[in-house]
């Protein structure tokens, strides 16, 4: 089967389509290949993961390795925006690491609270002597990863590369 379409024709082989230029020009080959060219990183494919944190320097490390982990990190420190945030970037987890379990338990809370981020797999780092049992109770209602502080940068990744795994599962 052929069909004409200004200067190209398609042909369908088997399964495959297969387009064949007839008379192109030099700038439409060129255009062509520039559309057809690959070897551009493709971002989309490193999923993004939400850091929310007060302390600069954890963050910093982090960051750094969650990027040598080919995960696309963004940190915030704006412990009220990061429902917006993980729904702006497409988080697939966030990992919470702020002063207290009150605030620990307010920010995963706000995450909960959104529809983007209800079954976002969440990892919370804390010092575990800081959190009631209350609080501990309901954060693993919540599906929250809990790290004891202080946490080393391969600790967070391993718990990070877990709740993606569990996340993308779901």
């Amino acid at each position: 089967m052929e069909i004409l379409l200004q200067g190209a024709v398609w042909r369908r082989r088997e399964s495959a389509i297969g387009v064949a230029f007839e008379e192109a020009s030099a700038a439409t080959l060129q255009a062509i290949g520039r559309l057809c060219d690959t070897s551009a990183p493709l971002e989309e494919a490193a999923p993004r993961v939400l850091v929310i944190s007060i302390d600069l320097e954890f963050s910093k490390v982090i960051s750094s390795a969650l990027a040598d982990a080919d995960y696309v990190p963004r940190i915030i420190t704006e412990l009220r925006d990061a429902p917006g945030v993980a729904r702006k970037i497409g988080a697939k987890a966030a990992i919470v690491n702020v002063d207290g379990g009150q605030a620990l338990f307010e920010v995963v809370d706000g995450l909960r609270k959104a529809a983007v981020s209800r079954t976002m797999p969440i990892v919370g780092c804390a010092t575990l002597l800081s959190l009631s049992d209350r609080q501990r109770s309901h954060l693993s209602e919540q599906r929250v990863r809990l790290l004891a502080m202080p946490v080393t940068p391969e600790e967070l990744i391993d718990a990070v590369d877990r709740a993606v795994l569990e996340g993308l599962e779901q």
